[in-house]
């Protein structure tokens, strides 16, 4: 049985002097896990918060707690207990979630964001080019390549995990340096895998981050204003994942032989291997799936 106590008494607020967020430390002894800690405090019969719960020195207030955070604590004679600071802002902002104890194996979250890239897109034009042949002018024309920008909106996905020192092995690491720049599907979506990182967060616990971005390819790139369409030959759409290619056709002089135009196409670069989330470090698709 975890005992809970409450080892900061809070502060006291003068009228109109509340702030905009606050802090209350517990200290839970009996407790293995931050996780236990955490509900200790929840569950405790005179100090028990939970998320969304309004501050206990400031009733009525806007100060509502937003999440909990555990801090291993070693006293004397090794005691070993936890430090839960539930953190209070104003109107909740940040309720409804929880840190979850980040030195735990059991660790795992996932998180989702737009994400913007800038990308390039190749066009063609037709440039007149006059030279002399035999005392004469004659106009014979050129296609110039160019690029346009534009901004490709796309979906970052990162998965944390922790992983214990019996999992941590180079052959796992160098399972998932393979893995960097190909196609995973998770879900229903098709994403490309950007690599990990790792950090020690205890002794014998690694956190490993793994990032993914989703390409949703695009429509035909726009000509730039002011070119004429019948003299320009502008991007193609292209699939998500696929890169352009452009090939450089001589347009020859009027009269001359047949006119050629440029060729704009779409290429796949990168491998698919729609499962190889299932060799990386720690398992992260996996154990995210448990969670959600």
């Amino acid at each position: 049985m975890a005992t809970v106590k409450r080892i900061q008494p809070g502060e006291s607020y003068g009228e109109g002097a509340i702030p905009s967020n606050a802090t209350i430390r517990f200290e839970v002894l009996g407790a293995l896990k931050a996780s236990e800690a955490i509900m200790a405090v929840k569950d405790d019969v005179a100090n028990g918060i939970a998320v969304g719960d309004i501050h206990p020195d400031v009733p009525g207030s806007r100060l509502q707690a937003t999440r909990f955070r555990a801090v291993e604590r070693i006293g004397a004679g090794n005691d070993r207990g936890w430090y839960i600071d539930v953190e209070f802002g104003v109107d909740g902002t940040g309720a409804n979630f929880e840190e979850p104890p980040v030195t735990e194996p059991e660790y795992v979250t996932v998180e989702y964001d737009s994400l913007s890239k800038d990308f390039q897109a190749p066009y063609w034009y037709r440039e007149p080019l006059a030279r002399e042949v035999g005392g004469s002018i004659v106009t014979t024309y050129d296609w110039k390549e160019q690029f346009r920008k534009f901004k490709l909106n796309g979906e970052s996905l990162r998965i944390v995990v922790n992983v214990p020192r019996s999992q941590y092995l180079f052959g796992a690491s160098d399972l998932s340096r393979a893995q960097i720049d190909n196609i995973h599907e998770i879900g229903t979506t098709k994403y490309q895998y950007i690599g990990y990182t790792s950090t020690q967060v205890a002794i014998d616990v690694w956190q490993v981050v793994h990032e993914w971005w989703s390409d949703p390819g695009n429509d035909a790139v726009p000509l730039p204003p002011g070119l004429n369409p019948a003299e320009s030959v502008a991007s193609p759409s292209r699939d998500p994942f696929d890169d352009y290619e452009s090939y450089k056709v001589p347009l020859l002089a009027p009269g001359t032989g047949p006119i050629f135009l440029p060729v704009i196409e779409t290429t796949t670069v990168f491998v698919e291997d729609l499962n190889g989330y299932n060799v990386l470090l720690g398992d992260p698709v996996g154990r995210a799936e448990a969670e959600l």
